[in-house]
């Protein structure tokens, strides 16, 4: 694969800074890292405030101006420069951490450097989100709450209804979207490379070909097993066919909020604290971690970790729907925050701060996932027969990674840098062909994370089959109630993201990621 460090202009070439010696550059580089710092934890901190709904208005333009200097091509080029000096050197231990830490600041400042071309693009989207607001027959809806009122209504009329008032809302947004990805391509083709996948490979160093193959497969290897069952599902729980249901049939199919009286909202907190001093944790990281679980109007319904200061100022941001989603959401933003809250203060900042995003993921679905563990449930839900919810939980589960590979699958094909007329087609037919329902076309560009952070998620699922099934040969199936695992998590948890999840996958004893798992997984539950 080749690395965007071959291929960025630079030493003697147009558009490249003049040469600097190494010990000139590695002054400058630390002054590039302790603002890249400043400037994440302003730009998280802005984040928070506006998808917490604690402003109405979004000012990401402003700080994106304010590092105008930090997020541009010279210092990116400085960066490359002194990664090609290292790897130039003998590789110890040393050489190879010094690796790993340019590696990760190059690709921040590429990600950011990119961001800040789309910034005003940002601001517009989440302000216009913010703002929106619907009506539905005598009320008044924010959209930002459609999503968890679609969820909660058993009247599949209504859920259409208000389906369709979301969908109205984005496709105002779509026109902001695609200028987005316009100008992400833009970019690709002034780094030279001829489309913005090849720019994001080369600098996140992930082989999204490889990847979405592997996943492919495991669509084609899961395809029975999800049809029956969600077929199975659908038919009893709506009395339609599995082709005839839609989008927000399984928003609130899958919400299952008739268990909502054995997952209470006030009790989320409390239970993440029990299981957590079992497992020799403080769920507050010693003070590091807050909760922000109050509900606002403007709050995002999506959960969320903002992590303002690492490891300081951590805050988990859930808008409470009620009900086991909330418990999943909070559960996932608690791995997130406790890897967060106890990585080391004495580590680097590009090993702190940045890395591989699939290995907080990673811990974030560990968490998550307490909710398909038979003992957990019956120790801190209080439910003894849980068969009928996990068999639900995991066919949840077989739902998000088979519409989560179908979007990799998907998005390959839209940063193919043709354009995004068709696009819309094409996404509908890559998820129903992979989900089996109805999906509204409309969402083909709403539905695309920046920097392909869809390839981060489905390579934390592929570590944490793996990661759990270690927990449990080492430190017993009730692994969540070990001091053992604890001391074990955190000694993961204090090195933040220095390593790679295939490095991380190694480093417990296993060849490399595989599908294996969750199939073998998923095949015994369903």
């Amino acid at each position: 694969m080749i690395e965007i460090y071959d291929r960025i202009p630079g030493d003697g070439e147009a558009g490249g800074p003049p040469s600097g010696g190494a010990s000139e550059d590695e002054a400058r580089l630390e002054d590039v890292r302790r603002r890249a710092e400043a400037f994440q934890q302003e730009l998280q901190l802005e984040y928070y405030e506006s998808n917490a709904g604690l402003k109405g208005e979004t000012n990401v333009s402003k700080i994106y101006r304010k590092y105008e200097d930090l997020l541009a091509r010279p210092t990116i080029d400085l960066a490359r420069r002194q990664l090609e000096r290292v790897k130039a050197a003998p590789q110890g231990d040393a050489g190879a951490e010094k690796a790993t830490r340019l590696r990760n600041l190059a690709e921040f400042l590429v990600d950011e450097f990119i961001g800040g071309e789309v910034k005003t693009i940002i601001d517009e989207i989440l302000t216009r989100e913010s703002a929106a607001r619907v009506k539905v027959g005598q009320d008044e809806i924010a959209f930002r709450q459609l999503a968890a009122e679609i969820a909660n209504t058993d009247d599949r009329d209504r859920r259409a209804l208000l389906e369709a008032k979301v969908l109205s809302v984005i496709e105002e947004l779509t026109p902001l979207l695609a200028e987005r990805i316009g100008i992400e391509r833009g970019i690709a083709r002034s780094f030279g490379f001829d489309t913005y996948t090849r720019l994001w490979e080369a600098t996140a160093g992930i082989d999204l070909v490889e990847l979405d193959q592997a996943m492919q497969r495991f669509l084609q290897r899961t395809e029975d097993m999800y049809r029956d069952a969600m077929g199975w599902v659908v038919r009893k729980r709506l009395g339609i066919e599995l082709a005839d249901a839609r989008r927000h049939d399984l928003s609130w199919l899958l919400r299952a909020n008739e268990l909502d009286d054995r997952f209470k909202k006030e009790e989320m907190i409390p239970t993440a604290g029990r299981f957590a001093e079992e497992m020799g944790l403080d769920p507050t990281a010693h003070g590091n971690i807050r909760f922000d679980v109050e509900p606002r109007e403007r709050k995002r319904p999506r959960a969320f970790t903002a992590m303002i200061r690492i490891p300081q100022e951590i805050v988990l941001v859930l808008h409470p729907e009620g009900g086991r989603r909330d418990w999943q959401g909070f559960l996932h933003e608690l791995g997130h925050a406790l890897h967060y809250g106890h990585v080391s203060p004495t580590e680097p900042y590009e090993t702190r701060c940045l890395g591989d995003a699939s290995l907080t993921e990673t811990y974030a679905f560990l968490f998550q996932y307490l909710l398909l563990d038979k003992g957990w449930l019956k120790r801190f839900a209080g439910i003894a027969k849980p068969k009928e919810l996990l068999f639900l939980s995991y066919l949840e589960k077989l739902y998000y990674l088979r519409r989560y590979a179908a979007k990799l699958h998907y998005e390959l094909a839209l940063h193919d840098g043709n354009g995004v007329e068709g696009k819309d087609k094409l996404y509908e037919d890559t998820l129903v062909s992979a989900v089996k329902i109805r999906y509204p076309r409309e969402l083909f560009l709403y539905d695309v994370d920046r920097a392909y952070y869809v390839a981060r998620y489905l390579r934390a699922w592929l570590f944490e089959a793996l990661l759990s099934k270690h927990l449990v040969h080492y430190f017993d199936e009730d692994w969540y109630r070990n001091p053992r695992t604890g001391a074990f998590l955190k000694k993961l948890w204090a090195t933040g993201q220095r390593y790679r999840v295939e490095e991380m996958v190694k480093e417990i004893g296993y060849e490399g990621l595989s599908t294996q798992p969750l199939e073998e997984e998923l095949f015994k539950n369903l």
